[in-house]
């Protein structure tokens, strides 16, 4: 996978921890579906919201569904892709900060 289609997977999945606190929609282990398209994953929250993300998202997600880091999270991205961490840990923190902006975390 090249930098810009790693950066598009975190892009199109939005943005997930809030500097150590976790959303209870995201934190919660319960009612989250997750449903394989041919395009990559739907994933519906509790309260309806849905979420359509590729492999990479759905690791960042189940990273913040176990209270995992920003840090972490990018350090099993970087090593799974094989990209420099520098570069996986800006991308996961704009995919943090989007999933803040549509109110995920």
């Amino acid at each position: 996978m090249n930098r810009r289609a790693f950066i598009k997977v975190i892009a199109g999945a939005l943005a997930l921890l809030a500097l150590g606190r976790i959303s209870p929609v995201v934190a919660g282990r319960g009612d989250i579906r997750v449903v394989e398209t041919g395009s990559g994953y739907k994933v519906i929250f509790p309260d309806g919201k849905v979420l359509h993300v590729n492999e990479t998202g759905l690791i960042a997600l189940e990273g913040i569904r176990n209270g995992r880091s920003v840090e972490e999270i990018a350090r099993e991205l970087s090593r799974i892709s094989g990209k420099p961490y520098e570069i996986v840990v800006h991308d996961v923190r704009n995919f943090v900060h989007n999933l803040k902006v549509v109110g995920i975390v």
